[in-house]
């Protein structure tokens, strides 16, 4: 018998069975499909047009979208305050300026007001980031983007839900993230649907063409690797033995499955993404894709949100809680002593995250008189992640949720 209760459920999890694994190996090792049928296939499931490029990542996108704008060095580009290094890097190898605009705790939402505060003649393009699965309206910043001839890129990598979402007719690009803790995953790859400008996406398109196609091998090995993930994350039985020894014992098993779970390594120069998927990974993305169970998926999101309605009425702070359309990646709460909670959380069996995922608080840049996205910042300072997601079963959730009510606000 333990020593204290376990949940055997991780904040994060790798959204693939092992028969979905086993057919991605099967893949790797050999496929007989046409890249063309393929491509023309994952095309007509996010557009009716001929406008979508499907990429090894959306880091890989991003950059492509870049050297077909073709801006001038020093043009700044908004973004949400709360984002991934790796694409403020992407930012600056391309010599431009990325500029964090605040973001509000209840929506994640960037506000119309902000947004206008923050442009200058310098800004060029604007970065909306669907942060922890939260969608929003684009409507009000798609007007303040028009106002000022500024596209809009709608960054959807944590919120695939299905067909039923292909991006924001509002957005002028849209991208999408099937990497490896991502709804629907093909442990790599991306889909981005440009919009508005045919310029623009014939440039996009040959610039990607021009990209040598990733070996085979490349992805059998990703496909090895990440099966230490389903191993460490997805068995519940091992992730109930395990826990309370390594806690223990003090190690920091988290730091290594996040490690672990790392696309590509960080730091390398833009060349590390500049390769075309290969025939394996399109085909496994269409797999996904076209069997993709959206009803299930939706119920998963219900119960959640049942685990996040005894949250709130616990005087729990969850981020994004408002948007009608609220679908959820990572779980977020925000503690007042957030170290303090983790322990707390973690010594109550219930495996609490804190800095788990690669989002972090994009800085302002030196000298820039634009006002620090404070909210965003006390926001992050603070977040904690929770062992919810999908596929815990409605019981545990809410024996989870409640749980941390009455650790966190023992007052009730």
């Amino acid at each position: 018998m333990f020593w204290f209760p376990v949940y055997p459920y991780a904040c994060l999890s790798i959204d693939c069975s092992w028969f979905d694994w086993f057919r991605a190996l099967r893949r790797a090792i050999y496929t007989g499909e046409k890249r063309s049928v393929l491509l023309k296939n994952l095309t007509k499931a996010f557009s009716d047009e001929d406008n979508v490029i499907v990429s090894i990542s959306v880091r890989t996108a991003f950059d492509v979208y870049l050297r077909a704008l073709n801006m001038p060095k020093g043009s700044e580009i908004l973004m949400t305050a709360i984002n991934i290094p790796e694409m403020v890097r992407i930012i600056k190898l391309h010599g431009f300026v990325p500029v964090p605009v605040d973001v509000e705790v209840d929506t994640l939402a960037v506000t119309p007001d902000k947004l206008e505060a923050a442009i200058t003649d310098k800004t060029k393009l604007i970065i909306a980031t669907f942060t922890y699965g939260v969608r929003y309206d684009l409507t009000e910043i798609a007007k303040v983007a028009k106002k000022h001839n500024l596209p809009i890129l709608e960054d959807c990598a944590q919120g695939y839900i299905g067909q039923s979402y292909k991006g924001d007719p509002n957005a002028d690009v849209t991208v999408f993230s099937f990497g490896p803790i991502k709804h629907a995953t093909t442990f790599q790859g991306a889909v981005m649907i440009i919009r508005k400008n045919p310029f623009i996406l014939q440039q996009a398109k040959l610039i990607h063409d021009t990209y040598p196609i990733q070996s085979g091998k490349i992805y059998l090995k990703k496909i090895i690797k990440y099966s230490g993930g389903i191993v460490l994350l997805n068995i519940r039985w091992l992730n109930y033995i395990l826990r309370p020894f390594l806690l223990k014992a003090k190690f920091d098993y988290k730091k290594r499955v996040v490690s672990l779970l790392r696309g590509f390594a960080p730091g390398q120069g833009l060349e590390v993404y500049r390769f075309r998927p290969c025939t394996a990974m399109l085909s496994f993305l269409w797999r996904r894709i076209s069997h993709f169970d959206e009803k299930k998926f939706m119920e998963g999101m219900k119960n959640m949100q049942e685990g996040t309605d005894i949250l709130i009425k616990g005087g729990v702070t969850v981020p994004g809680l408002n948007p009608k359309d609220r679908t959820f990646w990572l779980y977020p709460i925000v503690a007042q002593d957030s170290k303090k909670a983790y322990d707390v959380l973690n010594n109550a069996g219930i495996d609490t995250y804190s800095g788990i995922s690669q989002l972090y608080a994009v800085p302002v840049p030196e000298g820039s008189n634009i006002p620090k996205p404070e909210k965003s910042y006390e926001m992050f300072k603070n977040l904690l992640y929770l062992p919810i997601h999908k596929d815990v079963p409605k019981k545990d959730i809410i024996a989870i949720c409640k749980h941390t009510v009455k650790l966190l606000n023992p007052k009730l």
